[in-house]
């Protein structure tokens, strides 16, 4: 990536050229089932959470400023770990956690591809990054919300919840900690909400309060 020192400013073909090397390494993982999307589609994802604009004059096409850069990369921590791996090669950044799914589920019902759980997991310590488990799926499990509570309940680990809504948007959340009975709100910092589609980013708590987790049986 170039950057424009004398305008402060990264175009959006930089942006492209980063997150078209970084979907490279991602797609090098085999072991997801989900169907795959087009390069256009999920470089757009991520292209569609920064604030890019054409009021530099400078600048043939839409830019960020250095600061709005440090934005998006915030919204995106996975790009951001990528980023930092070019200084630190420990971690590749590019690690996608195996997504476990029932043998017989239709590829086409299933929501979290592996560039979604790319863009989730770089919000998530390396230990949580392995194996994910699917729960509950509407198509497999049925319509049944105490069928979903039973089945996220009887898990003892963090969960991940990944919506679709009738217009196409897809988000969800990471809760840190099991799924339990509580009088009150629980949780801690660690839990936050995402989005997927159109856009990706992640929103982390603001520690305003403490209302992360709370379910009733």
């Amino acid at each position: 990536m170039v950057v424009n020192t004398s305008v402060k400013s990264i175009c959006r073909s930089d942006l492209e050229a980063v997150l078209t090397a970084v979907l490279r390494n991602i797609s090098s993982h085999e072991n997801h089932q989900s169907e795959p999307s087009s390069d256009r589609e999920v470089l757009d994802i991520f292209l569609n959470a920064a604030n890019l604009t054409t009021d530099d004059t400078k600048c043939a096409e839409s830019c960020m400023s250095l600061e709005e850069f440090r934005s998006w990369c915030a919204r995106l921590p996975s790009v951001r770990k990528f980023l930092g791996t070019l200084l630190s090669p420990r971690d590749s950044g590019s690690e996608v956690p195996m997504l476990v799914y029932p043998e017989n589920i239709d590829p086409a019902v299933i929501l979290l591809r592996k560039e979604y759980a790319w863009h989730i997991g770089g919000a998530l310590p390396q230990d949580e990054l392995h194996e994910w488990r699917l729960l509950y799926h509407s198509t497999v499990h049925g319509l049944s919300f105490s069928t979903f509570l039973g089945n996220i309940s009887n898990d003892k680990g963090p969960t991940l919840l990944v919506i679709k809504d009738k217009e196409g948007y897809i988000y969800g959340g990471y809760a840190s900690q099991p799924w339990e009975k509580h009088a009150d709100f629980y949780g801690d910092m660690k839990s936050f909400l995402f989005q997927l589609y159109p856009k990706a980013s992640v929103y982390r708590p603001t520690g305003a309060n403490s209302n992360l987790q709370w379910v009733n049986f």
